[in-house]
């Protein structure tokens, strides 16, 4: 019953504000609205006593799909049809996640929809919504409130030990695992996600309309009042307990000063590539300072693999992964071994002769690019490196040519949050909690991008 009047009152929103403004607003306003409903309400579909993931109906993908569907009879739609860079590689992106599942399951309806929804729906609603200067203007306070929610609501939970979205619609399935998590003094915020460092991502996507919110603030376009949105999500992301997102902050603040200040910019490719020369020859003792931070280090294990020992903690195993998984990197050729091979945990790939110790302590691919890379091949996890390098193009072409004005600052911090969550999917694999919204931000990009062609901005 939740689901459903969760679902109805989101589309009756929809539609009341489509009629009252635009139904692109509609989209614009409704759609990030509904990241704040929990992973686990969903209508189920698909019995699963191991995970409720991929198992039914979600909030966002349903009241999406549905309000897509309406907007093509609402007075005021349009249909944006000429091609931007972005468009290109989604559909190379769409086009590879079907002929692999095609390749290695056979026909079914089913993977054309599960494409649609993954990769597509989430994409085209936003590049229908974020058309014009007008969709921002009509909908960032809406976007920053509700990013600010998020980040209060993990900061009452790793502090209070309460979760604001379990008081409405119960306790979170634990997937297997422990119902807290501390860290740091804290208990680990899940927020409505699954995961402590899903929360922390999609705090990060959420972020940049608090971002710009305070730019707007710092150039006197809008109240100063709106500069207090931001900071509270530095406490909101460390009560995930998670370094990439922790890590993921600092990202944002080097992108934004890079696409805000032109002349920082040789600089900072400069101070990011000693970062980057350093982290490789001081490897070790920057992977000793990180578990050090958790107290990861006080509880290493050791594993085999291919006859060499090797020690292992979460973070470790992010980079073991590509050894052991080696063999299969290898095989997973153009398309890869398709969605139902990683759907769970130790995936169902060919890796060849990995020690079973090592399987058990290095199952998960904390990586999407890698995960993507084993899922659809070098051609899927190519388009969709294509598609968030090209979104990021297109975000920092959009901030020069409208530098100072309200547009420029949006795609400025749409852009530095679309860049810090790709860095942070290196420590992460991307559930749809956090694969929608990226992918979202990714769409709105092209949007603006169709608007400045069609001089809507």
């Amino acid at each position: 019953m939740e689901w459903y009047l969760t679902v109805l009152s989101l589309i009756g929103l929809f539609t009341f504000i489509s009629l009252k403004s635009s139904p692109q607003i509609g989209l614009a306003i409704v759609v990030p609205i509904c990241w704040l409903f929990p992973a686990w309400l969903i209508l189920p579909i698909i019995e699963n006593t191991r995970t409720i993931v991929a198992t039914g109906l979600d909030v966002k993908l349903t009241v999406s799909a549905a309000c897509l569907i309406i907007y093509c009879f609402l007075p005021g739609r349009n249909f944006p049809t000429k091609l931007v860079p972005t468009d290109f590689a989604v559909l190379g992106l769409i086009v590879a996640a079907i002929f692999s599942d095609l390749l290695n399951e056979g026909w079914s309806w089913l993977r054309l929809g599960s494409a649609y929804a993954e990769w597509y729906l989430p994409y085209v609603t936003a590049r229908v919504a974020f058309q014009s200067r007008k969709a921002i203007e009509k909908s960032w306070r809406v976007l920053a409130v509700v990013g600010v929610i998020m980040t209060v609501a993990g900061v009452v939970e790793s502090i209070f030990k309460l979760n604001l979205f379990e008081l409405v619609y119960g306790l979170r399935p634990t997937e297997g695992a422990s119902r807290e998590y501390s860290r740091w003094g804290m208990r680990r915020a899940y927020g409505p996600t699954l995961n402590p460092i899903y929360f922390g991502v999609l705090q990060i996507l959420c972020l940049g309309w608090p971002l710009y919110a305070a730019l707007l603030a710092i150039k006197k376009k809008v109240s100063p009042k709106w500069l207090l949105l931001a900071p509270p999500f530095i406490a909101g992301i460390l009560g995930t307990g998670s370094r990439g997102p922790v890590l993921g902050l600092v990202v944002v603040v080097v992108a934004l000063s890079f696409y805000l200040i032109p002349r920082t910019r040789w600089w900072l490719a400069g101070i990011t590539t000693v970062l980057l020369i350093s982290s490789v020859l001081f490897f070790e003792p920057m992977v000793q300072l990180m578990e050090k931070w958790v107290g990861e280090d006080k509880r290493l294990g050791e594993v085999l693999i291919h006859g060499e020992s090797s020690k292992v903690s979460n973070l470790r195993a992010r980079f073991l992964l590509f050894e052991v998984n080696k063999i299969a990197f290898k095989r997973s050729g153009i398309f890869g071994f398709g969605t139902t091979a990683v759907s769970g945990f130790p995936i169902n790939v060919p890796v060849g002769p990995v020690e079973a110790k090592a399987l058990s302590k290095i199952k998960t691919i904390d990586n999407t690019y890698a995960l993507l890379l084993l899922r659809f091949g070098y051609a899927g996890a190519g388009m969709f490196l294509l598609t968030g390098i090209l979104s990021l193009w297109q975000y920092f072409k959009l901030a020069n040519l409208y530098s100072g004005r309200s547009v420029g600052l949006c795609c400025s911090s749409l852009g530095s949050i679309t860049f810090a969550a790709m860095v942070v999917q290196l420590s992460v694999w991307m559930p749809y909690e956090i694969g929608f919204p990226l992918v979202w931000t990714f769409g709105i990009s092209a949007g603006l991008t169709y608007g400045h062609l069609h001089q809507k901005l």
